[in-house]
């Protein structure tokens, strides 16, 4: 009778260490699977112009597919109070199993490669910093929905 009843005692320890573990795993593990879909995107900080800081805005959108790629994304940077770039562009990104992730951003008409790092709070919700070292600013992007 002790046997059995050890016996399981260890089974449902098992089971529930193993459906705590898949809770832990839905929780904590993302893809480039949970990057996909519109999204819109609005931000603000500082651009280094000349050694002088002057404040930048950008709101845009982009598409991503779920597997690596930006498949199109515009935008419009306002710039010390003059729209300066009204643009569009494709890329490229990675996720990490915890969220962060890293891409870059290539205008399609043209211009420098904008590189950015990336969190993934939820599959809606994304908070991106640009890392080119001329630009500081904080954005943030949203999943469209109709």
């Amino acid at each position: 009778m002790l046997r059995n009843r050890t016996t399981s005692i260890l089974l449902l320890t098992l089971a529930a260490l193993a459906c705590l573990s898949a809770l832990a795993d839905d929780r904590g593990h993302f893809s480039q699977r949970d990057l996909r879909g519109s999204y819109a995107f609005e931000g603000a900080g500082q651009a280094l112009l000349g050694g002088v800081s002057a404040p930048v805005a950008v709101v845009g959108r982009i598409e991503a597919d779920g597997a690596g790629a930006i498949t199109f994304a515009t935008r419009t940077i306002n710039l010390n109070g003059r729209v300066v770039q009204n643009d569009t562009a494709v890329g490229t990104y990675t996720v990490q199993p915890d969220g962060r992730g890293s891409g870059v951003f290539l205008p399609t008409g043209g211009g420098q490669p904008v590189p950015f790092d990336f969190v993934l709070h939820s599959r809606d919700r994304v908070s991106l910093i640009p890392t080119d070292p001329t630009l500081v600013a904080y954005i943030e992007m949203f999943r469209q929905r109709p």
